[in-house]
């Protein structure tokens, strides 16, 4: 039994395969976790955005973002892409996402 036919048989396409490969191997690469971690952290985080508490991923991919420290690449936590791209927007400044958060509490 060859490869392709393997895959047929667990029920997933060549597509899948390769996009769930894809995955398993940019995870490794970027940010040092296996695809097996990155499931066990979303569990842990009830499927939900560390910061927000959505369970909706907000991106095209349908999965939430890898969040992590710039400087000692250490993981954080998983995101959905709007809080992502805040604290991106924001440097990781926390003070200017406390600025942000004073802003808002006034008005």
């Amino acid at each position: 039994m060859n490869i392709t036919s393997n895959w047929r048989n667990r029920g997933l396409s060549i597509t899948m395969r390769t996009k769930r490969q894809e995955r398993k191997y940019n995870l490794k690469k970027r940010y040092g976790i296996s695809l097996e971690e990155y499931e066990n952290l979303l569990e842990e985080q009830q499927f939900k955005c560390k910061i927000c508490g959505t369970t909706e991923a907000g991106n095209r991919h349908g999965t939430m973002v890898v969040d992590h420290h710039h400087e000692s690449g250490q993981v954080r936590g998983l995101l959905c892409h709007n809080c992502n791209v805040m604290l991106g927007h924001a440097k990781d400044n926390v003070l200017t996402l406390s600025g942000a958060i004073d802003y808002l509490r006034a008005s």
